[in-house]
């Protein structure tokens, strides 16, 4: 009898932090539940915080799309095939999870290029896509270093979280669950000194949402 297919686990970080990295801890616990179904399953990883695509690539790749192959240089090239392998990434596995930190109120760049890159693959094209990623499960992981909660002085500053909510739940039509987690430089910075134990109980909160979505992830890959 054949063995079953390994299923994929695909984990994309876009935390710029080598270690004390809240998203990178809350990707763990997901990951971990995950791998607690499936043990032989594979991790497919992408650091974009710490090996970033130049944003030039996606320029290239979105200008190919209206040029005559002949026409094209080499980079236009790599950066169709860069957007094809990123693509295929995405679609050949059975979950997905993303890290997005908010950065200057919004994404970052880094994982905004990758997203434009998938946006490049006529696939995954909002105009005349074939929505191969309909109904695949995914975590999104969104960690904010201040308070932004409903009520707080900066509700509404996060202007990065419904824009890769949007694409992933309504462009690609994925399952998408959310985790969030908010005041997570409270622990570093002497100005939150006050708000640590409430940056404390929203961390546990977080990760027990992460693992209880890992699981959540592993029921859907096992269709």
């Amino acid at each position: 009898m054949a063995k079953d297919t390994p299923k994929i686990f695909l984990r994309v970080g876009a935390s710029i932090q080598v270690d004390k990295s809240t998203s990178k801890a809350l990707a763990d616990s997901v990951q971990a539940a995950w791998q607690a179904e499936h043990p032989n399953g594979k991790i497919v990883t992408r650091e974009l915080g710490l090996q970033p695509f130049p944003s030039r690539a996606w320029i290239y790749a979105a200008c190919a799309e209206r040029m005559p192959v002949e026409e094209w240089k080499p980079e236009h090239g790599a950066a169709i095939e860069l957007a094809k392998g990123l693509a295929d990434e995405v679609i050949n596995a059975d979950s997905v999870v993303v890290t997005s930190p908010l950065y200057n109120w919004s994404i970052s760049e880094h994982l905004k290029t990758w997203v434009d890159l998938l946006l490049t693959d006529m696939r995954l094209s909002p105009y005349g896509g074939t929505a191969p990623l309909k109904d695949k499960p995914m975590v999104l992981i969104v960690t904010r270093g201040g308070d932004y909660r409903k009520g707080s002085p900066r509700e509404g500053w996060d202007h990065g979280t419904p824009w890769i909510k949007r694409v992933f739940s309504e462009v690609f039509g994925m399952d998408l669950q959310l985790v969030e987690a908010d005041l997570t430089l409270a622990e570093i910075n002497p100005a939150m000194a006050k708000l640590r134990s409430t940056a404390q109980e929203i961390r546990e909160l977080a990760h027990k949402q992460a693992t209880a979505h890992g699981k959540t992830l592993s029921a859907g890959a096992k269709k």
